[in-house]
């Protein structure tokens, strides 16, 4: 559902209904159960409630490109979405409503970070202690394991080459 300046940022997917398992064939492959999971609950006990994906796997050259944008933006190699290990995403619910970044309030009553959390060990945004991401959920982060294993699996490569979606976390 990601625009950039304006222009839709996958024509294929945009404004368009995907499945869960599309969805949890966009994430690495060592975290699909877990994100399965995570969505099949969300779709049992969120009956009419839509999820509106703005990012998924972001490649090194990406955050490159974002961090030029805004020096706010994460590091190549310093997001779980370099690794597909996060989904930013807006929830609507029946009547319309849509549950936004800044938030907090409103996605805290919907109880859905704390099913993350709680029930599926995620991280959500809305914790963070620096920045506030309500769309924000991930599985793992970062650590330096995960930036050694993706340096072994490109080695050669120019890290804006990089191919870390299925990058092991251990």
């Amino acid at each position: 559902n990601r625009t950039v300046a304006g222009v839709p940022f996958d024509k294929r997917t945009y404004k368009t209904f995907q499945s869960i398992e599309w969805l949890v064939g966009e994430l690495n492959d060592n975290y699909k159960e877990k994100w399965r999971g995570f969505l099949n609950v969300l779709n049992d006990r969120y009956p009419g409630y839509t999820l509106l994906i703005n990012a998924t796997y972001r490649t090194y050259l990406r955050s490159i490109q974002l961090k030029v944008i805004n020096s706010d933006n994460a590091s190549a190699g310093s997001s779980p979405h370099n690794y597909a290990f996060a989904v930013d995403m807006n929830i609507k619910d029946p009547k319309g409503v849509v549950y936004r970044k800044p938030e907090k309030s409103k996605w805290e009553k919907s109880g859905i970070p704390k099913i993350a959390v709680e029930e599926f060990g995620m991280r959500w945004g809305g914790n963070f202690s620096n920045y506030l991401d309500c769309v924000h959920f991930d599985v793992s982060r970062a650590t330096s394991k995960v930036k050694s294993n993706a340096a072994a699996d490109n080695k050669g490569l120019p890290r804006k080459q990089w191919y870390t979606k299925n990058t092991s976390p251990t």
